[in-house]
């Protein structure tokens, strides 16, 4: 890592210091990169963990890459998460076998639904964006079943794109064939004068789980309008603005030196005296 400030494996070097301090009291780039020796991302690792939750480091480049979403996609996806989940909920509320399925979800986490986030510059371009979502489903062999690509801005349309995987018995019997379907690309839900568009999102509660825990509950559909699609982005840029009214706090002015973190049997002795 070129860096002329040497760290120790509980110190991060200058760039990712500056990086942090960024991330907390700025707007960082969705994508950020560095360059980490493999010996410096090891020794590195345990604190970076602690210190960013979103990222990938590829040992053959040496990179490390830091996904942070932008302010506004970060309250977006929040709320768009919950209104898929509302609506889930008021099925289950309505059939007793969707319950079932959805406590089985529920406890997974809720993670079978993969938004990619149109903010980076590289995603603007539609063959990337493309791309990563076919990676999503393929690398799943299809059991991520949906994929929403999600453009907001400020001063164009904001859009939405949505990709599912297929599935075509073979001729032999042997299986099937997956391929994968672009279900509509870039279709605008809120027009470049933050209006929104007529139109609605529909997805499947089978979109939501693997195959192994769809097979006793109904396929049910629901839909989110454009409408409140576009209205989860104003509040989304709202809230961002909200934050950049707030006074950022400063660093303090004093210099601060930290000892080196112990779990010696001293330290616990004298918590225990405590």
């Amino acid at each position: 890592m070129d860096d002329t400030h040497p760290a120790t494996a509980e110190e991060l070097p200058q760039r990712l210091l500056e990086f942090k301090r960024k991330c907390t009291h700025g707007d960082p780039s969705p994508l950020t990169k560095f360059h980490p020796s493999k010996a410096d991302y090891t020794r590195l690792h345990d604190k970076l963990e602690v210190t960013f939750r979103r990222f990938d480091y590829n040992p053959r480049r040496q990179v490390i890459s830091f996904h942070m979403p932008s302010t506004t996609h970060y309250f977006f996806v929040s709320m768009f998460r919950m209104a898929i989940w509302d609506e889930i909920r008021e099925i289950s509320c309505q059939d007793q076998r969707a319950r079932v399925f959805t406590k089985s979800i529920a406890n997974a986490g809720f993670t079978r639904l993969s938004l990619v986030d149109g903010s980076d510059n590289q995603m603007r371009n539609a063959k990337e964006f493309r791309r990563l979502a076919k990676r999503y489903i393929h690398h799943t062999d299809g059991q991520i079943k949906v994929v929403l690509g999600i453009d907001l801005n400020e001063d164009k349309e904001s859009t939405i794109s949505v990709w599912k995987p297929t599935f075509t018995p073979l001729q032999n019997g042997d299986g099937v064939e997956m391929d994968i379907e672009q279900v509509f690309q870039s279709e605008p839900f809120r027009d470049a004068n933050k209006n929104p568009v007529d139109g609605t999102l529909t997805l499947r509660l089978h979109d939501f789980a693997p195959d192994h825990l769809c097979q006793d509950c109904p396929n049910t559909p629901f839909s989110i309008s454009y409408r409140d699609m576009s209205d989860m982005v104003a509040s989304a840029e709202e809230h961002k603005r909200g934050l950049e009214r707030e006074e950022t706090p400063a660093f303090p002015g004093r210099v601060v030196h930290k000892r080196r973190l112990s779990d010696s049997s001293g330290d616990r002795i004298k918590a225990k005296k405590r």
